[in-house]
């Protein structure tokens, strides 16, 4: 469940802006794959490292880097002392996870 708080803004009406949980880790997902698809979760890590490295391969040649289902990461680029750097990656979501995000229940947290 997503929880969320919402502000009222002077110019711009009302935003809702979620309450983060923890982060899930590398290793917190490869061992729920390894429940879920039997796949032990050391080699489930490596396979995930393998993928975060062929990402950035991808992404240094200018290529952006599509995971089905999810959606496709580019970088995004700034101009910082007049030299254009690579600053973050952005992510574009895919049809599917715009319809699944949908789904996804939400709870409001409100002030006391």
């Amino acid at each position: 469940m997503i929880r969320y708080k919402k502000n009222v803004l002077p110019t711009q009406g009302i935003e809702a802006r979620p309450i983060l949980g923890k982060t899930a880790s590398t290793k917190e997902i490869a061992q729920e794959i390894e429940k879920t698809v039997g796949i032990p979760a050391i080699r489930t890590m490596s396979v995930l490292d393998a993928f975060v490295e062929m990402a950035y391969k991808h992404m240094e040649e200018g290529e952006p880097v599509s995971l089905e289902g999810f959606g496709t990461f580019k970088p995004g680029l700034s101009v910082e002392n007049g030299k254009v750097i690579a600053k973050k990656v952005n992510l574009i979501a895919s049809t599917s996870m715009k319809e699944r995000l949908r789904t996804f229940p939400t709870d409001e947290i409100k002030e006391e």
